[in-house]
């Protein structure tokens, strides 16, 4: 069960990596433009709506989640919380770029601490000491890092204005791998104790959170409800992104990319996990690996050419 987290880790890290280190090196800050200089036309075109597509899908995916959390805890309705939490959404996306990118990367470093906090009070104080079958781990682990990492590229591409060198990029490539490694080997240890054991539900974490005390439950619900709404803004921000060269208006673009979320929010989370999320991962992990090795080829290009 270890290899899955540690090729995922891997692979975020690199992702990062190469997207910055290209980024840097040819001193641009879009993803468009990068598409531009590794892509063809067609491949450049096929790629923009295809992750226009899967943004829509992770910023539903997340109001649903959101929502649910939400309904599951307090029983607060969701169509209530959905227009709540789009809303925050919006005002979020309302500051500027640079803003955003820095506070999205505040909120990840307060995001992997408190899960790696509550996943190892979970383990210690669990109730069995049973494990599960691990067969579906692989896929399920590169589906997971693929979709969300992803959809986020034109952010991870703006966010190389913050960089000044490859050795830069580099750091954070390796940072990024390894907080994404703490994180996903104690949820998935974790999960593997009480998988077939207990009914998980809908939202498992928060289930296994409930098990010690309404206290823990509620300090859990807290990192839920960050990690949604950071993953929501960014991929939020670079659906933004993405439409404002052809909308152009900065309210109406905010409005489109809010309403496409809240629409795909309208599906049920169960629905939209069970459906568009193994669809959109599987691709996903296509995209990513072919961009790397587009990356790559083109670095070595202009090393030759110099």
């Amino acid at each position: 069960s270890r290899i899955p987290i540690i090729l995922t880790s891997i692979l975020f890290g690199l992702v990062i990596y190469y997207l910055l280190s290209a980024c840097v090196n040819n001193k641009i800050s879009s993803f468009d433009r990068l598409s531009e200089k590794i892509l063809n036309k067609w491949q450049a075109s096929f790629t923009n709506v295809l992750m226009i597509i899967f943004m829509v899908i992770m910023l539903g995916a997340m109001i649903s989640a959101f929502s649910e959390t939400l309904w599951m805890l307090w029983g607060i309705k969701k169509s209530v919380s959905s227009i709540l939490f789009t809303t925050a959404c919006g005002l979020i996306l309302l500051l500027p770029g640079e803003d955003i990118i820095k506070w999205g990367g505040y909120m990840g470093l307060f995001i992997v601490v408190l899960i790696c906090i509550c996943s190892i009070y979970m383990i210690n104080f669990r109730a069995v000491k049973v494990f599960a079958s691990t067969s579906s781990v692989i896929l399920s682990s590169f589906v997971y890092t693929s979709y969300n990492v992803l959809a986020v590229c034109p952010v991870i591409c703006s966010a190389a204005t913050e960089l000044q060198s490859e050795s830069e990029c580099k750091y954070v490539g390796v940072l990024a791998g390894c907080f994404s490694f703490c994180a996903l080997a104690l949820i998935w240890s974790l999960l593997m104790v009480y998988h077939g054991k207990i009914s998980l539900g809908e939202l498992p974490m928060i289930t296994l959170a409930a098990r010690q005390g309404e206290w823990f439950r509620n300090v859990y619900a807290v990192t839920i409800v960050a990690a949604v709404l950071s993953s929501a803004v960014a991929n939020g921000y670079g659906l933004y992104l993405k439409l404002l060269p052809s909308i152009k208006r900065k309210k109406c673009t905010m409005l489109i990319v809010l309403l496409s979320g809240w629409l795909v929010a309208s599906v049920s989370f169960t629905q939209i996990v069970d459906k568009l999320y193994r669809c959109v991962g599987i691709v996903s992990i296509v995209m990513l690996c072919y961009l790397v090795l587009k990356i790559k080829k083109y670095g070595e290009i202009n090393s030759i050419k110099e």
